[in-house]
């Protein structure tokens, strides 16, 4: 709780009565900090600070206009000690460390801003700051062509939440608005936004016609309408150009040090690949993912240097390495030349800096360098709920639980509705041992979607680490019927030994073996069937040969509580201080 008289804020900056960002709420009436509804101790000065990075959410606050609200009257000498120690103490509140921040994102020469995504829990009305894009309507109702109006609309909303500095409504939440019937003020009043952006595409060959209309949700008024007609290559500069008159159209100008380059022209054949790569690629099946990257290959043929084919085709080759479960040195050469490739393109890719991030920490655990290039893909996408998910995933291999789980809920307050952000959150419990709230969350997930393998995957395991394996088995066992992947059957092999059915054990361990022999296993996978009959210094010969082939899952394994068993031996510990060697512990 802070102490001290509050100062009055800026006219132009409105204050709320309470928000929500991670896991804190602050209460800008009560002034108190709250951390999962305990109540933390905040003396003023940090109180103050955390203050105006609240109420000038996603902007940057200097060190200037800290100085004039913490000492108006000037009698304080030592300004920049004083905001150092009040910026310290303030991190120290939240959890989290100068070197990989969590909430407070410092810029020489710009100061300081809060990185979470600030939301009113207990407030009815809108946020002046918000704005939603409707799915654009396909006009020329041919549903092979579907997928490039979806893609053109999620193109539209990254650029909004890219260059302006209003919060966007995600492309997940919106989808669920596709051929609504609900009116315009229906759907405003349920996101909590005053206004909305709808339209339609009408192509012909290549020619595009775009018409936007952009609408007080509130007033029920008409602010602004548009219709463009280019050729097909002018696609680039149109979404910029549609994007900042909508933005400009809302009094919201496009943030400074988000100002795009003049955008390129780009043969049509290449655009509509990448949107179909695109769409392949978001439903993250085998075969779905096979022809995203036939897609992007063709796109970066037809335009070498663009730089987003590149981004996306490193991604989508990350993911399907990730899914082919073995490791591969060569392939993980090649994302890196993507990336490589698409940033020297355009520095300020995302994706790219998320992609090559994200291999660095897991695939070469570099860890600093890694984390270092989420954060900078965050500074040029602030809104990407996918972006945020790499981060946590990250923070949770190094066993950073509570900073992972942050950036997990600012994934959610982006994506809130996503079954497989909400299946990541419950991992996070998982490793981080709060059985019971993993087991709860699990259970309200799967009444939602009770074939959702993730979801049952993380049931189970909390179950089992819960000690009540044989209510595991068939939670265990309906995954496996949907999905059998190595990993459900090494959590099933557990719940088995724990239950003593060595008969079905045994069962269970011959199906991995044979799964290894015939098309492949993770070598962490084969060390948690080792692990479940029991058979420790098996196990470790797994997790040295998973050391040598670099294995992407070995920091998420040593997290698990099936490792704990082996985890003080000589050999383990070595392999683990030599993973976790550059890891800010």
């Amino acid at each position: 709780m802070a102490t001290g008289n509050p100062r009055e804020l800026p006219a132009t900056v409105s204050e709320p009565a309470m928000v929500r960002f991670g896991i804190f709420e602050l209460d800008l009436k009560r002034r108190e900090l709250r951390r999962k509804g305990v109540l933390i101790k905040l003396q003023q000065q940090p109180y103050e600070i955390l203050r105006l990075l609240v109420t000038h959410r996603g902007e940057w606050v200097s060190r200037e206009l800290i100085q004039q609200e913490l000492w108006p009257d000037g009698r304080f000498v030592d300004f920049e000690r004083g905001i150092n120690t009040a910026i310290m103490k303030l991190r120290h509140a939240l959890r989290e460390s100068a070197s990989a921040p969590a909430y407070i994102e410092t810029a020489p020469r710009l100061g300081y801003r809060l990185m979470a995504p600030v939301v009113e829990p207990q407030s009815e009305t809108t946020t002046s700051d918000a704005i939603a894009i409707l799915p654009l309507e396909d006009l020329s109702n041919n549903p092979d062509t579907q997928f490039f109006v979806d893609g053109l609309t999620d193109a539209l909303i990254t650029e909004m939440a890219r260059l302006s500095g209003l919060r966007v409504v995600s492309r997940t939440t919106m989808q669920r608005y596709k051929n609504s019937s609900k009116t315009v003020r229906e759907i405003a009043a349920e996101l909590k936004v005053p206004t909305i952006v709808e339209g339609s595409v009408l192509r012909s060959g290549d020619r595009i016609r775009i018409s936007a209309r952009l609408l007080d949700a509130v007033g029920d008024r008409h602010l602004w309408a548009q219709t463009y007609e280019r050729d097909l290559k002018d696609i680039l500069s149109l979404q910029q150009e549609l994007v900042t008159a909508i933005a400009c159209s809302t009094s919201k100008a496009v943030r400074q040090e988000s100002q795009p380059a003049p955008a390129k022209e780009i043969a049509p054949k290449a655009y509509e690949g990448f949107l179909r790569g695109n769409f392949l690629l978001s439903l993250r099946a085998p075969k779905s993912l096979a022809k995203a990257i036939e897609c992007y290959d063709a796109a970066m043929v037809l335009e070498p240097n663009w730089a987003p084919p590149y981004a996306a085709l490193a991604e989508a080759k990350r993911i399907q390495h990730f899914m082919h479960q073995i490791a591969s040195a060569e392939v993980v050469d090649n994302i890196r030349a993507l990336t490589d490739k698409a940033l020297a393109l355009d520095p300020s890719n995302a994706q790219a800096h998320a992609t090559l991030g994200t291999v660095l920490a897991m695939h070469l655990w570099r860890w600093n360098e890694g984390e270092s290039r989420i954060q900078r893909a965050l500074g040029h996408n602030p809104q990407s709920a996918h972006v945020e998910h790499l981060y946590s995933t990250i923070l949770l291999a190094q066993g950073r639980y509570e900073e992972a789980l942050a950036h997990i809920e600012r994934a959610l307050a982006i994506e809130h509705s996503s079954l497989f952000l909400r299946s990541h959150r419950v991992q996070v419990l998982l490793f981080a041992r709060r059985y019971e709230e993993c087991i709860r969350e699990s259970e309200d997930l799967l009444e939602e979607n009770s074939e959702f393998v993730m979801g049952l995957m993380n049931y189970g395991a909390a179950l089992l680490s819960a000690g009540r394996a044989g209510e595991a088995i068939p939670v265990l066992e309906r995954a496996e019927a949907i999905s059998p992947l190595p990993v459900v059957l090494a959590a099933l092999a557990e719940a088995q030994y724990l239950s003593n059915e060595r008969w079905k054990l045994q069962e269970t361990l011959q199906r991995l073996d044979r799964m290894y022999r015939e098309s492949g296993a993770p070598s962490t996978t084969m060390a948690l069937g080792s692990l479940a009959a029991g058979r420790t210094d098996e196990a470790i010969e797994w997790i040295e040969k998973a050391f040598q082939e670099h294995d992407v899952r070995l920091p998420l394994l040593s997290q698990t509580t099936p490792f704990d068993r082996i985890r003080k031996n000589e050999k383990v510990t070595a392999i683990l201080k030599s993973v976790y060697r550059d890891a800010s512990l």
